[in-house]
Parts: structure tokens; sequence; C-alpha cells
């Protein structure tokens, strides 16, 4: 009986030694583990800028960065069609302004046709350098069939340097750089040489490649500020 009755006592003494051993085992586990998870590497550790960069989405962040690959098609085509529209109001007041110029300028000359003339020059505006040409050659014509004679064909060519001046000195500077922001040198400098790489269509297309590029530029000049 006294060694069965020990036997009972050291079985439940190491039952209960074991029972409190497995909790504090446990309970050690679940602490190394809540350790493991607060603990950070030093250099996956985060600081405010960065918790408050991961609140910014992906595009953003490119956009930091002062590059352009982040925009999708759709981007690029927004930019490149703000680009032209503004190129194009650029444009049409300049050509307005030198088809004002024209008329006010034939009429007081006396030339046939002025209406016709100035609106004919306005359209030619569009072609750099060689629209202006192209604009004096009609109505030179008509004051020499008019009159027949040297002095209103004269007028009609100082007219025209008059304008070609009033155009590249103060209309051209004021309006591209206002509403197409391109710089005065780009637009005389660029259709000259597109125009003796590709011949007529450089000329043509000169302007609003020019837009575009400029476009980008300032795109690319405000993500990195």
């Amino acid at each position: 009986m006294i060694s069965s009755n020990r036997s009972e006592e050291i079985s439940l003494t190491l039952s209960i030694t074991g029972e409190r051993n497995a909790g504090v085992s446990t309970v050690a586990m679940v602490w190394v583990l809540s350790l493991l998870t607060n603990l950070r590497e030093p250099g996956l550790q985060t600081s405010p800028a960065d918790e408050r960069n991961k609140s910014i989405p992906y595009t953003r962040r490119e956009a930091k960065s002062g590059t352009l690959s982040h925009m999708n098609f759709g981007q690029h085509l927004r930019l490149t069609g703000t680009a032209l529209k503004s190129w194009f109001a650029a444009q049409v007041q300049d050509s307005v302004a030198v088809g004002v110029l024209w008329l006010i300028g034939l009429y007081v000359g006396k030339v046939p046709l002025a209406p016709l003339w100035a609106l004919v020059a306005t359209f030619l505006q569009f072609i750099p350098h060689f629209g202006p040409v192209l604009s004096v050659i009609c109505p030179t014509l008509a004051a020499l069939a008019r009159w027949r004679d040297w002095e209103h064909p004269l007028y009609v060519l100082i007219l025209y340097a008059v304008i070609v001046a009033v155009d590249g000195l103060l209309l051209q500077p004021f309006i591209m750089r206002r509403t197409a922001k391109i710089p005065i040198w780009a637009s005389i400098l660029v259709p000259l040489l597109l125009g003796l790489i590709t011949g007529f269509w450089g000329v043509l297309l000169a302007p609003p490649l020019l837009a575009i590029l400029y476009a980008y530029r300032k795109a690319n000049q405000n993500q990195r500020g």
C-alpha cells in the first residue's frame, strides 16, 4: 500500500511539474514570437517619410523621380494635344494680326482687292519663312497692273518689309512665348534646319513639333521641381 501511494504521489508530482514546464515553455515561445514580429532589420526600418511615401500612388512617386516613363498612352496623348492646341492658338493669333496689318497697309496704298490679299496672307502665315514671301507676290502684281508704275509696287514691298519686321520682332516673340512657350530663336532656326534636311514638309511641320517638344520639356522640368 505504501509503495503504491508513493508511486501515485511521484506520478502526480511529475505531471504537475510537466504541466508547469509546458506552460512556461508556451509562454516563452509566445514571448519570443512577439519579439520576432516586432523586430525589423536596420535596412528595413521605415521612417515617417517612408510611411507617407507608401500612401502615395506609384505613378506619383514616379513623377517625383523626374521621369516621364510612368505616363501611359492617354497621358502622352493629352500632353501632345494640349501642346498642339496652344501652338494652333498662337499661330492663329499671329496670322490674324499679320492679316490685319496687310489689310490696313493695302487699303492705305489703294491696292486693288486688298481684302483678298490680306486673307491670302493670313493663311500663308502658317508656312514659316516661305509663307510671308509668297504673300507679297499677288499684291505687288496687282499694284503693278493697276497703276503701271514703280512707286506702288515699291510701296507694297516696303509694306512687306515693315510687316515682317513687326511680326518677327514684336508679334511672334510675344505671342509664342505667352501661348506656346517656344523661344523665338527656336522658332526661327529649327524650321530652316528641318527645311534643309527634309524640304518643304520640314518647314511646315517644324512649329507643331517644336510645340510638342517644349511641352514635354516643361512637363519634365515641373516634375523634377
